[in-house]
């Protein structure tokens, strides 16, 4: 039968960069034992959080919001005290887009109800199955309950038009520091809105990767 060695009290399921880990590593001759800080651990680990597997659906015909995001594997979750401050993150979508000349396009980054930024009413060229790439970062400031919690949030839309095939785009951002909160769970989603319901107008997102960078 084994012997419980250590047993613990409380679970984590962040690690602080104020935090410590016990480690046995070798010094060449035997085993010691150390401890390295959570800061370090951080720098060194980037994990791979969500990758979109399926296409997202089409948005067309409707200006009704609507999540752009496909199923895939991973999390776009954060659990509840997940987050510590400094904690950054990055996401790359891409996809195709259709828009008759002079639409509007809303583009919203959320956290269930909570705006984390927006890009507003983006009055689209024409676009015929043109490619389009939404980059965004973000990055926690404070955490806490509304009000105390901050973070900043940045994107960049970039598409192909047209004529001459211009690569054109347009970017946002801003920092949430009224109804962002860390204390509960928070999940990621992008949200397209278009400004009138003429089916030229097409969206669809086929790749979706969020990375933590910090």
């Amino acid at each position: 039968m084994g012997i419980k060695i250590h047993e613990y009290g409380t679970e984590r399921t962040s690690l602080g960069a104020d935090d410590y880990i016990d480690i046995d590593y070798w010094n060449g001759a035997s085993y010691e034992t150390a401890k390295i800080k959570g800061s370090a651990v951080r720098q060194t680990i980037k994990p791979q959080l969500f990758a979109q597997t399926e296409n997202g659906p089409t948005i067309s015909g409707t200006t009704a919001e609507s999540s752009i995001l496909g199923a895939g594997e991973g999390s776009l979750t954060v659990p509840a005290d997940g987050f510590a401050v400094g904690d950054s993150f990055h996401v790359n979508i891409n996809g195709l887009l259709n828009s008759a000349n002079n639409e509007d396009i809303t583009i919203r980054i959320k956290s269930g109800s909570v705006i984390l930024t927006t890009s507003g009413a983006i009055t689209l060229p024409q676009c015929t199955n043109q490619k389009f790439e939404l980059e965004l970062d973000f990055t926690i400031r404070a955490i806490g309950a509304g009000g105390v919690a901050q973070i900043a949030s940045a994107g960049v839309f970039n598409f192909n038009k047209d004529s001459s095939n211009d690569w054109q785009g347009q970017g946002f951002l801003t920092v949430n520091n009224t109804d962002f909160d860390t204390t509960s769970s928070n999940t990621l989603d992008v949200t397209i809105q278009w400004g009138s319901t003429t089916v030229a107008n097409q969206i669809t997102s086929y790749l979706c990767v969020l990375n933590k960078t910090y």
